[in-house]
Parts: C-alpha cells; structure tokens; sequence
C-alpha cells in the first residue's frame, strides 16, 4: 500500500459500528481516530491535513450536515465521506452541495469503503502538495 500512516477521522456516537472498520483500518496502515463527539472539530484537523473524513449524518447532539458544515469551513477541500443508515436522495444531495465527496448507506462493506478512502487520499495528497 504506502509507508506513510495517514489519517482517518470517524465521527460517529455510535462506536460498536466503527470498533471494527478501526481494527481493520489499523491493519491497512491507517491511522484511524474515533471521535464521538465533534464540538471541537477543528483541533482535530490541523492546516494541510492529509487524512479523509467519515462522518455519520446522524449523531446525538449533532447533525452529520452540520458538522460537514465546520469541516467546510477549516478547509473547502478536505474529503468527507458521509454514511448514513437513514439516507434518503434529498439528504445526499445536500451533504454533496455542502461540500462531502461521498455518500454511502449503512452497512457498507470494508472493501467499498477503503476504495473511496484510497481514492479520497489520493486526491488529497495531491493537492497539499500542489499547496507547499
């Protein structure tokens, strides 16, 4: 795959359902972080950041969209992938104006998820070096 660890944010309140994408994330040389609660979002995500964002659009005191929202705002160019196990075409069409690069339906599998996590990076990494 590639020696460097790069960065996998999952905000999800729900930690049994990311438990094992953590492990097996750890396993592809990620560096996986559960972030259950995203009100200081920002501390988490430094300038040039390579990672990819997951984010479940619903959590318990916070609205996936909006925490899109303040993802967008550090930095219009940092992919987020949103999952959602209630998604509707609506819902994904709003997430994807705000600024997400993706919108999967729970249960995803492992595969298709790392897929768009190698291809987000891609795009990432590409881009921060463009920058510098």
């Amino acid at each position: 795959m590639f020696d460097t660890k790069y960065n996998v944010l999952l905000i999800d309140d729900e930690s049994n359902s990311v438990t094992s994408f953590q492990a097996l994330l750890q396993n592809k040389n990620y560096l996986p972080l559960l972030l259950t609660d995203p009100t200081n979002i920002q501390q988490k995500i430094p300038p040039n950041w390579v990672g990819v964002v997951l984010c479940n659009t619903k959590l318990t005191n916070h609205s996936g969209l909006s925490v899109l929202k303040e993802i967008m705002l550090l930095d219009k160019k940092i992919p987020v992938i949103m999952l959602s196990e209630y998604g509707n075409v609506p819902m994904a069409v709003n997430a994807m104006k705000i600024g997400a690069i993706n919108f999967l339906e729970k249960p995803i599998s492992f595969d298709a998820l790392l897929y768009q996590i190698e291809n987000a990076l891609a795009e990432r990494r590409q881009l921060i070096s463009q920058r510098q």
